[in-house]
């Protein structure tokens, strides 16, 4: 119920106040993520859920910077529908880019306060694959949007690009290891 009526907010108002509409994005993204937790039945991490927050809120400015910088292309005054105005461009680049670091440094304290203390792991030394890999997929990601290459929607971007495959192969092979070995 909830998520519906902040999808219909999000729909209705939320999508046109500028930075308000990206955290929403990413609340939307986390409460599947959580969605996806309870049908597993797995026990729900805080960590992981911090962690999507931090890291969907990037991708969703990363969308909103290659919307306004297409704009300015355009030499539009403003993005329709949406709160930003060509002038935003560089505090979106900022935030974005913030986020995306921000969500490394959960993975890190994750690594550091609780992944050395779980039973679930085998050898955790191999987590510390994932803060170089989850940056390097935040910088492709920004990187992509500032050179003007990006599609308008980063995940479908993520899905179909050869390095961000790649480096979450990368991932899973990390965690595949930690778990397993």
């Amino acid at each position: 119920l909830l998520y519906l009526v902040l999808t219909l907010a999000y729909s209705l108002y939320v999508k046109t106040v500028p930075f308000l509409d990206g955290f929403t994005l990413a609340t939307l993204f986390t409460m599947r993520l959580g969605l996806g937790v309870a049908a597993a039945d797995a026990p729900p991490s805080p960590w992981l859920f911090v962690f999507s927050m931090f890291l969907f809120s990037s991708l969703s400015y990363a969308k909103r910077y290659t919307e306004l910088s297409r704009a300015v292309e355009r030499k539009a005054t403003g993005l329709i529908g949406r709160g930003y105005r060509p002038p935003d461009a560089p505090m979106v680049l900022t935030v974005g880019l913030a986020a995306g670091v921000g969500a490394v440094m959960i993975m890190v304290l994750y690594i550091v306060e609780e992944a050395f203390r779980s039973s679930f792991y085998g050898s955790t030394g191999w987590l510390w694959g994932f803060p170089p890999l989850v940056f390097l997929f935040v910088v492709r990601i920004w990187l992509v949007s500032v050179r003007g290459e990006m599609m308008d929607d980063p995940v479908a971007f993520a899905i179909r690009d050869t390095a961000s495959i790649g480096l979450l192969c990368l991932l899973l092979i990390c965690f595949g290891a930690a778990w397993l070995v």
